[in-house]
């Protein structure tokens, strides 16, 4: 069971990198492109990913509790998540490589307004002193204009890799909806 609802939210994070469909009738649905290195999207998935790994190196739940979206924040299923996640990296981080772009997402338009807007960054090759290996996505929502209480972070996923990077494992913080599919 625990891996047909770990296949389901990775589906979801998918739908949710490559763009909005099927939630509202667009004009134009623009996905994002790789940023280049001033990009300000990309600085500022860089910045988040370095608050959050921060937070998973002192455990520091209550600021990472801060960096969710208000939909989520200080939901206590949300408070159960952070600490699991926590206990599921065995070790303390030694290494880790920021984001090198904003790992996908999407941009809807509807009559030349962007009314959503999210990135998908990724923080890898996350390293512990027990030898194991990590990877943390996030979702973060720039913009959601039907709904502003789900912008910023939204969903962060927490997954074991073995030697060739393949997923083994994922915990979920963020997942309180029954319907993540779609959340405009």
């Amino acid at each position: 069971m625990k891996k047909v609802i770990l296949l389901l939210m990775i589906f979801c994070l998918s739908s949710f990198t490559t763009g909005f469909t099927g939630c509202k009738e667009n004009d134009s649905i623009v996905e994002s492109s790789s940023e280049d290195s001033t990009s300000p999207k990309l600085q500022l998935a860089r910045d988040k990913a370095q608050i959050i790994i921060d937070c998973f190196i002192e455990n520091d739940e209550e600021f990472l509790n801060s960096l969710l979206s208000l939909e989520i924040q200080g939901n206590q299923l949300v408070r159960e998540q952070i600490q699991e996640a926590f206990d599921f990296i065995d070790g303390k981080i030694i290494s880790y490589e920021l984001p090198r772009d904003t790992g996908g997402g999407g941009k809807e338009v509807e009559h030349g307004r962007v009314i959503a807007e999210n990135i998908s960054p990724w923080i890898d090759n996350i390293e512990t002193t027990s030898g194991k290996r990590y990877r943390i996505v996030f979702q973060y929502f720039l913009v959601l204009e039907s709904k502003r209480d789900v912008e910023g972070v939204r969903l962060i996923f927490v997954s074991s890799l073995d030697e060739r990077k393949a997923y083994i494992e994922t915990v979920t913080i963020g997942d309180v909806d029954e319907d993540l599919q779609c959340p405009l």
